[in-house]
Parts: structure tokens; C-alpha cells; sequence
């Protein structure tokens, strides 16, 4: 005896009333230097090089070229003209300092570390729930004006400390990543450079942002949804970024210092799509909003 397929039929007002949780991807907004510019979508690159690495994520570039904290701390440019570029921010990534101290060598980390803060603070008084990713810079292809380590030891490292005294900001150590090394100080391989030697070209981004603590540190979705390197702890003692014991740069290196673990709740899934409708439709049967033919 053949039995005919019921037809579940829901009344179409109901679907509004669903508990049905999406979770959205980042949205990440690029504040500062050059640095920043070049990873595009900008007039230097017209790739977005961090959305096509961060899976689910909107990115918005609003770095400028040449400009340094204590410009930005003034006003010019503004914060605030960036952050209307969108809405929803959830992550700010900062790459400044190296420009300051370029205009003047002279600047001691605490200085660096004072103008950085600054930064993070009006950061944070614009949107207060935002994440604040740094990531030094990778060492350059050609020795820079205040010298290779000069860059590191006074900048990259203001950067860790704030981090580790900040839960809402995260450091992630890319100083080797494109071939260079801080003990010994050597130039970074040119194949992930501009000709200049000092701005990453498209190489250089994609190797960058391919690190497991970058992919955490934006909340970057898996390929199977889930957060990139849940199983990986952002921060953890073992993997300080810049501890003496390990390569700065290296692919395991985790986000942050001093314990700043990556928040990743936002690919949390609060269940399968099929499995909410069925629960749902259950319900509704129970209640009568749902007949069958």
C-alpha cells in the first residue's frame, strides 16, 4: 500500500517568529599607515587582501599613507570620518608607529607606547566593544632610517605591552613572517615586498594573514564555519609573541601576550538549520498552526 507525502504547510506569519540564531562574520575596519593602505582595497592595491584571507568577514580600508599616531590622535585624519565608512565594527586593526618614529629616531618605546594608547583610547570611545588588532611590521627588505631592530624593539614592542595590559586588544607578531630575523637582525626576502623593499606587495599580505593568531585574532571563519584555530589558545604562555624561546612571526605564534585570548563566540552555531525547523514545526503542529494533506 503506497502512503502519499504530507504536505506540511506552515502559515507564513509564524516563520517571522522562528529561533532561528545567525551568527555574522567579522566586520573589520584598517586604521593607519601605509601599511595599512597597501593592504587594499585602497589606490595602492585594489585587492581587499584581509577579506579574501578572513572567511565571512567585511572589510573596510581606511589607512592612509604616510601618516603616523600623533596625526591621528590630532584629528587629521579623523577617526571619526573612518569610522563612518560602515557600521557594525567588530574589529579594528591599528598599524602605526613605525612612521612616528621614522620623523624622529630619537623616540623612546614609552613615547611610541604613550601616542599608541592615545589611539586605542579614541579608538575605543567611538565604539566601545571593539577589538583592536596590532601587529608590528614585518621586517623590512631594505635597512630602514632608524635601523632594522630599532623598529621592533621600540614599536612592535609597544604594541605587545599594550596588549597585554588590554583585553580588548590583541598583538600578533608578524616581525619574521616574510623572511626577515630579529636574533640576528637580517633583512626580510624581497619576494613578499614592493620595490621599495618596505611595503608588503600581495605575497606578503597573503602570507601575513594566513597565520593561525591573525585568523583568530579576526574572528576569520573555518572552512567549516566554525572559528579559525578554536583549538588554539591566543596568547598562551608558551607562544608569547617575542618571547626569547620562539621565531616572532612563527605560523603557530598565537595573538597577544600576557594571557589576551581571541574571542571566537561569534562562530558559535547555535545548531543546524534543519534541526531548529523541525523543532519548530513540531511545535507548531502540536499548537494547530500546522495541517496536513
Amino acid at each position: 500500500m503506497a502512503f502519499p507525502c504530507a504536505a506540511i504547510t506552515l502559515r507564513l506569519s509564524v516563520l517571522a517568529f522562528l529561533p532561528i540564531a545567525v551568527s555574522a562574520g567579522s566586520t573589520i575596519l584598517l586604521l593607519g599607515d601605509s601599511m595599512a593602505a597597501y593592504a587594499g582595497p585602497s589606490t595602492e592595491r585594489s585587492v581587499n587582501t584581509l577579506q579574501t584571507a578572513c572567511l565571512g568577514s567585511t572589510v573596510v580600508n581606511e589607512g592612509v599613507t604616510g601618516e603616523t599616531a600623533s596625526a591621528w590622535n590630532d584629528g587629521d585624519p579623523s577617526l571619526t570620518t573612518a569610522f563612518s565608512a560602515g557600521s557594525g565594527w567588530t574589529h579594528a586593526w591599528l598599524s602605526l608607529g613605525a612612521n612616528d618614529l621614522s620623523d624622529d629616531c630619537s623616540l623612546t618605546k614609552d613615547m611610541i607606547k604613550g601616542r599608541l594608547e592615545t589611539t586605542v583610547s579614541n579608538i575605543k570611545a567611538l565604539n566601545s566593544d571593539i577589538k583592536v588588532v596590532f601587529t608590528g611590521y614585518c621586517i623590512a627588505a631594505v635597512d630602514e632610517s632608524c635601523g632594522l631592530s630599532v623598529y621592533y624593539d621600540k614599536v612592535a614592542v609597544a604594541q605587545r605591552e599594550i596588549a597585554a595590559a588590554d583585553s580588548a586588544v590583541t598583538f600578533v607578531d608578524i616581525a619574521e613572517e616574510c623572511g626577515g630575523t630579529i636574533q640576528p637582525i637580517s633583512n626580510g626576502d624581497s619576494q613578499y615586498f614592493e620595490d621599495d623593499g618596505l611595503h608588503l606587495n600581495q605575497a606578503g599580505y597573503e602570507k601575513v594573514w594566513a597565520m593561525s593568531g591573525a585568523q583568530q585574532a579576526f574572528g576569520c571563519e573555518d572552512g567549516d564555519g566554525g572559528g579559525a584555530g578554536d583549538d588554539d589558545d591566543a596568547g598562551d604562555d608558551d607562544d608569547d609573541a617575542g618571547d626569547d624561546d620562539d621565531d616572532a612571526g612563527d605560523d603557530d605564534d598565537d595573538a597577544g601576550d600576557g594571557g589576551n585570548t581571541v574571542d571566537t563566540s561569534s562562530a558559535t552555531r547555535a545548531g543546524s538549520l534543519a534541526a531548529v525547523l523541525l523543532a519548530a514545526a513540531t511545535m507548531f503542529y502540536s499548537k494547530g498552526f500546522i495541517s496536513t494533506r
